[in-house]
């Protein structure tokens, strides 16, 4: 978990045809992100990049005190009320990392926090936060060239997404060396297609692990990371790849499923694909329904956790909330729970979703009196303020996330907004022109755009 949200003014509406948001929406970003949030609840099972799997498991019957009613199987479209890109336990939710638990072998590991935030001049309701971030001291550097392919894909496994830059280049300069004496170590192309991830050149990340999957056909691994980087690469795919690109995505998870009927991660994408999927390209909220009960039947309760997650997704996209909420709740009493995510994920379901901040909030506050200065819950509580137009205070713990997150579009935008509408017009305009000059493609860059001129005229007065 992913997972990981959007401000619902930035939820998209159905009049998008399904092509384009069904295709590129759901399938790049939300399973993407759902991989991240499904990643997330993979470390045990949490949220970053990567997601479980399934196989031909017994189907066990769901907790008696959870009532589900099976509706409709499929589904025209992503629901208006949700936008994909925001699964992640929220700590994706923002378009950003969320921290994960240490997590299993075929589920990609959620990113590490970047640098603390620094101190920076006070404005009226507060600094703009992240402007400096590229002037923090570098990280310290591993030095990779002592490390095996073997060795530096064990550690992207697990900071994929946190991994210092400079160490990302470093190992695709020895990753690169090691594949010209050896072209066929499908180890080494596994490792440099994470790194090319990492760097986000996901579609030679995605064309890397397919030629490591055609030399290790029968490691349900392989087939499982080859789905979660094909689905990664879509948003940077052309608009008539999309669809068979999500066609190879499903069929790489069932291929990890076929050769692992006890695969967590591919389960996971897979069910993420029934859920983000219209129903004329595959979505079926029954089938994603039977890959969290089979994930749940999986021996020593070793996918319960996530079982609960993917059912609790399913509930939350048929907007079945009580269904939603006890399912949430039986996630944080499954074995290995990440009880934060889950509860992470109610919350920012609660708020954003149903439209409950009343019942989010309590949620929320526990949520960061146990963690200060976490982005994802500080990312709730400025969403949470924003809603309740606290926003000075929203734009108080929008700056702890982007302190850790400079590049989390969602939560710039949300600070740009809160700080116009508390009066600190400066704060506002360096946040509207960062996010248009940072994020052109987003749905959002023209309304940063005009935002900034029309401050800049108010400011000229």
């Amino acid at each position: 978990m992913h997972a990981s949200v959007s401000p619902p003014a930035d939820r998209r509406s159905r009049k998008t045809s399904w092509f384009v948001i069904g295709l590129a929406a759901y399938a790049a970003a939300a399973v993407s992100a759902a991989v991240a949030q499904t990643a997330a609840s993979l470390r045990p099972a949490i949220l970053t990049d990567d997601e479980p799997e399934a196989s031909n498991l017994p189907t066990p019957p769901v907790a008696p005190e959870v009532q589900v009613v099976v509706a409709d199987d499929t589904h025209t479209g992503v629901s208006s009320r949700y936008r994909p890109v925001a699964e992640l336990p929220l700590s994706a939710r923002f378009d950003e990392p969320a921290q994960q638990p240490a997590q299993q072998a075929s589920t990609p590991p959620q990113p590490v926090p970047a640098s603390e935030p620094q101190a920076q001049p006070e404005s009226k309701v507060g600094t703009v936060a992240g402007v400096n971030a590229e002037k923090s001291p570098p990280e310290p550097v591993a030095t990779p060239a002592t490390k095996s392919p073997g060795e530096i894909l064990a550690s992207l496994k697990l900071t994929r997404r946190g991994t210092p830059g400079a160490t990302l280049e470093a190992w695709s300069e020895t990753l690169k060396n090691h594949l010209g004496a050896n072209p066929s170590d499908a180890t080494a192309l596994f490792a440099l297609a994470l790194v090319r991830s990492a760097q986000e050149a996901r579609i030679e990340a995605r064309n890397l692990m397919s030629r490591a999957v055609e030399l290790a056909p029968s490691d349900a691994e392989y087939h499982t990371w080859h789905g979660h980087l094909i689905f990664e690469s879509v948003q940077q795919a052309g608009l008539g790849d999309k669809l068979g690109l999500a066609e190879s995505g499903r069929e790489a998870y069932e291929k990890a499923i076929e050769l692992d009927p006890r695969a967590i991660g591919a389960r996971i994408g897979l069910s993420e694909f029934f859920i983000q999927a219209p129903g004329i390209a595959g979505g079926s909220y029954r089938k994603a329904r039977k890959l969290g009960e089979e994930l749940l039947a999986i021996p020593e309760q070793r996918g319960e956790f996530h079982g609960r997650l993917v059912l609790a997704r399913v509930a939350r996209h048929q907007e079945r909330w009580t269904e939603m909420i006890q399912q949430y709740e039986l996630a944080t009493k499954a074995k290995d729970a990440d009880v934060a995510m889950a509860r992470q994920s109610l919350a920012e379901a609660l708020l954003l979703e149903k439209e409950d901040s009343k019942a989010a909030r309590p949620i929320i506050m526990q949520l960061l009196s146990d963690s200060p200065d976490g982005a994802t819950p500080n990312y709730l509580a400025g969403e949470l303020n924003r809603i309740e137009k606290r926003h000075a205070e929203a734009v108080t713990h929008y700056e702890k996330v982007l302190a850790q997150h400079p590049g989390a579009r969602s939560t710039r935008f949300g600070i740009a907004a809160c700080a116009e509408a508390a009066g600190d017009l400066q704060a506002a305009l360096e946040h509207y022109r960062i996010f248009a000059e940072r994020f052109p493609d987003d749905d959002r860059a023209d309304d940063a755009t005009r935002a900034a001129k029309r401050i800049e005229r108010r400011l000229a007065k």
